[in-house]
């Protein structure tokens, strides 16, 4: 206890996993009490590294210009495309991380969240999904001031209301009718400013989209208790996206990982989860995740009926 507290936490980790290893519960649990306290010191010790990468207003400017052309639907459909991670790319940006900065891809990372290790990540080589979750982060914090500009461009030009956004969203198979109001209400709170309301709606709002998916899909919502097949609760999140493959089939692997990354693993930023459970502070609510909350809606609005003939679906295939 002496130790400065990263060193601390480390050392009260191997002992707390002796503990457990040995069935010794009330020791253990001493452990993690004094793990916690140390780790308000870790906190204080860490150091904070910052960088800056400049890109032309002009070439921002057309871009943006470019993605919110024609109307409404064309610009959502242009945003939902542009801004969803790509794991070709993060794949590459890892290999050039091991060109360039060897050191940093074989060092693993951890991180620290209210006085305690929340995750942990592998190297490169040994914990590549790991490492695609941080890298793929990352970006979405890089990306985050552009995702905002063009959102303002969008309210610029188009009628950028709640009513907009009901119309848009009822024409989804995902997105049940009676439930549009909620999400009118999150338009409301985002376009005042209201991130803490818009953030509390707009999350359930996602997982029940995806839940509805499900019966499309061929696939029951819901699953029996673990004591008790006569008992059914649904499906969270977390199962929808880690252990049904129909679903990655159905938005291939490059949006389900964002999903995951973004919404409900530990090693992401586990927005679902950790708002779920109140381990947010008022800080975290903010406009950035607002944002990629309502990109994440806007990608589950194109999910429609197809009444198209063959004819016609090969023709705009």
């Amino acid at each position: 206890m002496k130790a400065d507290g990263l060193v601390a936490m480390g050392w009260l980790q191997d002992a707390y996993a002796t503990y457990v290893h040995f069935g010794m519960k009330d020791e253990a649990e001493s452990l993690q009490i004094a793990a916690k306290d140390k780790g308000k010191d870790a906190e204080k010790q860490m150091i904070h590294y910052s960088f800056s990468v400049e890109i032309p207003a002009e070439d921002v400017e057309r871009v943006i210009e470019e993605m919110t052309a024609d109307d409404l639907e064309s610009t959502l459909s242009r945003i939902s495309i542009h801004f969803c991670p790509r794991i070709d790319e993060l794949k590459e940006q890892l290999k050039d991380l091991e060109k360039n900065a060897k050191l940093l891809s074989m060092v693993s990372q951890s991180t620290l969240d209210d006085q305690q290790v929340t995750a942990r990540v592998g190297s490169v080589d040994d914990d590549p999904e790991g490492r695609l979750m941080l890298q793929m982060g990352q970006n979405l914090q890089f990306m985050a001031t552009i995702l905002g500009s063009t959102i303002d461009q969008t309210r610029e030009k188009y009628d950028f209301s709640a009513d907009s956004m009901r119309a848009f969203l009822s024409q989804s198979e995902l997105f049940d009718d009676s439930r549009l109001p909620l999400i009118e209400h999150a338009i409301n709170a985002y376009l005042a400013d209201d991130h803490v309301t818009a953030i509390h709606v707009l999350v359930p709002q996602i997982e029940a989209a995806l839940r509805r998916l499900l019966p499309i899909l061929g696939k029951p919502t819901n699953k029996h208790r673990r004591s008790d097949t006569g008992a059914m609760v649904e499906k969270t999140l977390n199962e929808i996206l880690e252990s049904e493959p129909s679903v990655t089939q159905f938005f291939g692997e490059d949006f389900v990982f964002y999903l995951r990354m973004f919404l409900c693993d530990p090693r992401g930023q586990n927005v679902r989860n950790r708002m779920s459970h109140g381990l947010m502070d008022p800080n975290h609510f903010h406009r950035g995740i607002s944002d990629r909350l309502l990109h994440i809606i806007w990608s589950l609005g194109f999910v429609r009926q197809q009444e198209q003939s063959t004819e016609e679906a090969e023709s705009s295939e």
